[in-house]
């Protein structure tokens, strides 16, 4: 399985912007906002997750 994968974040996709922008004004992750990830996103690396509460912030991976 792999443990990658990649968010682009050209201006011209801008749904895909707008979840950027939404995990990071989320202030119940504020502490995790400044260090989500666009490009190659590893395990361990922040990036935005679309849940029914919204985008957010989490952690990429598996937990130990």
């Amino acid at each position: 399985m792999c443990g990658r994968y990649y968010v682009a974040d050209e201006d011209n996709i801008i749904e895909l912007r707008e979840i950027i922008q939404e995990a990071q004004n989320n202030l119940r992750y504020a502490d995790m906002a400044s260090q989500i990830k666009t490009g190659e996103i590893f395990p361990t690396n922040v990036a935005p997750v679309v849940t029914s509460d919204g985008a957010i912030p989490m952690k990429w991976g598996f937990p130990r």
